[in-house]
């Protein structure tokens, strides 16, 4: 009958002892060779002892028996089993970063082990891996990942893991995008600004009409326009003649003492002394002219009828005659006018301008009137105003956050801590920036159409800039509007680092991730290659890194609810157990669950 023996399997390492013990009193300890161990060396045991010490080379897989049997007579008390593995090559480095087109020297130890090597790549698209352990990296590495050097050596077997850097292709990618849209700016900064800085210079003055003939002694109303404030108040401007009488709303009297054969009126905004106007008024006893419409406003190819109102002196025999009126137009080449008064205005109009269409007495030279034209491109006035302007916040909002992704980038590139997975941030920062100036334009400029002074457009494009480059702010500004008009309580500020984007307005810190189950949960040791862990559970963040043994793995793909990681080999080049956690971008670490190696 057989006695147990202590310990009944054993896998020591090479060179490594084991005790084996029988419940016999008197045992006499023998190794049983296997029949495919050839001339191997299977290791010592101790007769009298049963201490066994392993070879210290194991060239590969040996099952060897220990067998205890009595000393007088050869009886079989029992039999134990030693596992004879050869152990993992280790791959040194078995860690490396590495870049586009940059090499590293692997080497596989112990080097009793590590003859007549061969050296394999997985995947083996990715790079080149020599006979003699030297790999090099791809000309282009369009995203980071993770590449296995495998080292066999008989059945010893090791690896390493290089990890690809995208930086030295992202880097100069985003360098030169920086610097694209630099340029890009400016030049759309220098088309935009002779439109925008109409509206940026003082209210311009239109006195109307340009010129008429007055009887003697007659009040005639005067008006003014301004251009680049549509609500001026009327006593913005102060009124003066040279001859005659004005009163401060405009209305002019003739003289009636014959001495001055016309007037000068002169209109002045009294905020901007030097922005004026004037018109000349004929003083006439024999008959007044007007021009109605006093002014019109046409685009290309339109027509408008101007009214010579010729009215004669009361009592006056010797009237002249409305048939020898004579129409001009000036500037020359402004459109045309017949001579019943129909102006024609060009074909197409490139630019706005003034035209001005006067009409003369053919036999009295101080009887003249004169009206104006308001030529402008078809586009609807307030599409003339506001695109420019609209086109000027979103660029400098762009110019804001390109300020501040530069910035950004400089800053971590320096400190040696930029991460390319904050690539596509640095891509979008300009446009969110754009986006959030006209958001803040819309919101806190309290609306399109009270942009009226030039003075409002430099404080909005100011504060445009400013939006762009400090975001965040903005939107917690914003988030304080809409708790003011919707009443919310659960405004939260945001809490990302620097350069980096937290938890949005409004919303509520992110809940930590949860693990719900991990594929495979069991694993087979140094398995080549190593295989694709599948992490499946809740709130994981698009920028969280999977935690295996202490060691963090940026996942190949990651959703809310799934992530996919390669592991290296490793992670499995033992048998035990991984565990296998999730971090967010916020450090907000999930639950741990383990992964069985066996």
């Amino acid at each position: 009958m057989s006695l147990p023996i202590t310990p009944p399997l054993a896998a020591p390492a090479p060179g490594a002892s084991v005790q084996f013990q029988s419940t016999a009193a008197a045992a006499k300890w023998e190794l049983v060779r296997p029949a495919d161990a050839g001339t191997l060396d299977v290791g010592q045991i101790n007769l009298d002892t049963g201490l066994y010490v392993a070879p210290a080379t194991i060239p590969r897989d040996l099952r060897v028996t220990v067998r205890a049997t009595d000393k007088a007579n050869s009886t079989h008390f029992g039999d134990a089993i030693i596992q004879l593995t050869p152990p993992p090559l280790k791959v040194l480095p078995d860690t490396v970063e590495l870049a586009a087109r940059q090499q590293q020297q692997f080497t596989a130890e112990p080097a009793c082990y590590a003859r007549d090597v061969v050296w394999q790549l997985s995947p083996s698209s990715a790079g080149r891996l020599d006979a003699a352990g030297r790999y090099t990296a791809p000309w282009f590495v369009w995203a980071a990942r993770n590449v296995v050097v495998t080292a066999t050596s008989g059945q010893a077997r090791g690896a390493a893991t290089v990890t690809l850097s995208d930086s030295r292709f992202k880097v100069p990618v985003l360098a030169g995008y920086f610097a694209g849209l630099t340029l890009l700016f400016l030049f759309l900064l220098f088309a935009l600004w002779p439109q925008v800085s109409v509206n940026l210079r003082q209210p311009q003055l239109l006195i109307l009409p340009r010129a008429a003939t007055v009887l003697a002694g007659e009040k005639f109303p005067m008006a003014v326009r301004l251009s680049g404030a549509t609500n001026a108040p009327a006593d913005s401007v102060v009124w003066s003649a040279t001859a005659g009488g004005i009163s401060p709303e405009g209305r002019f009297t003739a003289p009636t003492n014959g001495l001055h054969p016309d007037a000068v009126v002169t209109a002045t905004l009294a905020a901007a002394p030097d922005h004026s106007d004037c018109a000349t008024l004929w003083i006439s006893t024999n008959a007044s002219l007007s021009l109605h419409p006093e002014v019109v406003t046409l685009t290309g190819g339109q027509s408008a009828l101007f009214q010579a109102r010729l009215q004669p002196a009361a009592g006056n025999p010797h009237a002249p005659a409305a048939s020898n009126l004579v129409w001009t137009v000036s500037p020359a080449g402004a459109g045309s006018i017949a001579s019943d008064g129909a102006y024609q205005a060009p074909a197409s109009v490139s630019a706005a301008r003034l035209v001005t269409v006067r009409v003369r007495h053919r036999d009295d030279p101080f009887l003249e009137a004169a009206a104006v034209v308001q030529l402008t491109s078809p586009t609807p006035g307030w599409m003339r105003v506001l695109l420019p302007q609209l086109g000027l916040i979103l660029l400098l909002g762009a110019i804001g956050g390109l300020m501040h992704a530069g910035g950004s980038f400089t800053y971590y590139l320096g400190v040696g801590q930029f991460k390319t997975s904050w690539y596509w941030w640095y891509i979008f920062r300009p446009l969110q920036g754009a986006g959030l100036a006209l958001v803040f334009f819309l919101v806190v400029g309290a609306g399109l159409l009270n942009v009226e002074t030039g003075r409002d457009l430099v404080g909005l494009g100011a504060l445009a800039i400013l939006v762009g480059l400090f975001s965040y702010a903005a939107m917690h500004k914003l988030a304080r509007v809409a708790e003011a008009i919707f009443g919310s309580q659960n405004v939260e500020p945001r809490t990302g680092q620097a350069g980096q984007p937290g938890p949005g307005p409004g919303q509520t810190p992110p809940v930590a991730p949860h693990i719900q189950q991990v594929t495979p949960a069991t694993m087979v040791p140094a398995q080549t290659p190593p295989p694709e862990l599948i992490v499946r559970g809740s709130g994981f963040d698009p920028n969280c890194r999977v935690r295996i043994k202490s060691v963090e793995h940026a996942p190949d793909s990651a959703t809310a609810t799934e992530l996919r990681v390669r592991l290296t080999a490793q992670d499995v080049a033992q048998p035990g157990s991984l565990t296998v956690a999730v971090v967010n971008a916020a450090q907000q670490v999930s639950n741990e669950v383990r992964v069985k190696i066996a």
